[in-house]
């Protein structure tokens, strides 16, 4: 017979009234905490497939923070010019430098750019012949000018004829 001084009694009353405790518990609990969060237990074995080895890990850590700073800045410029690019749409038309200079600029456009120093070369050929070119105009125009003319030998205007066209540079030597 089981009475209310049987030992087994007292525990299995114990028992009772923890379990009831723990239910009212529980509920108290649930009523006040409303959120429950999402767990995502694949989150790990995501992780194992991308893990790194530990050359990798170690080269990772032992480059500089700057590194890849920089590299991160330069993406953002590309992405940015990009981005300019798209919502520019006007192109202005900017005349060469060489346009003034030169006669034939059409042929310069179709042609492949030079070196700029192969450039520059041919550029000064062009000014020294034009420069030399107009001194000789200048030169006969004024001789046309003169009213008088003197009586040269057949030999010397010969001689006059062969160092005529050559610059002095040329002559002198």
């Amino acid at each position: 017979m089981k009475g209310k001084y049987d030992p087994k009694y007292k525990k299995e009353k114990s028992k009772e009234k923890f379990e009831k405790l723990k239910e009212e518990m529980q509920q108290k609990f649930e009523l006040e905490h409303t959120f429950k969060p999402r767990i995502n237990y694949n989150f790990s074995a995501v992780k194992e497939k991308s893990r790194e080895s530990k050359d990798e890990i170690y080269k990772r850590l032992s480059t500089p923070k700057i590194l890849e700073i920089n590299k991160r800045l330069r993406e953002k410029e590309e992405i940015d010019n990009l981005k300019m690019k798209e919502e520019c749409t006007f192109k202005p038309k900017i005349a060469n430098k060489n346009d003034l200079f030169d006669e034939s600029a059409e042929k310069n456009q179709n042609q492949k750019p030079d070196k700029i120093t192969s450039r520059l070369y041919k550029l000064a050929e062009q000014m020294k012949e034009k420069r030399e070119k107009l001194k000789r105009e200048h030169q006969e125009s004024e001789v046309g000018n003169y009213s008088f003319a003197p009586n040269i030998d057949e030999y010397s205007k010969k001689l006059v004829m062969k160092y005529q066209n050559k610059p002095i540079h040329e002559r002198v030597i």
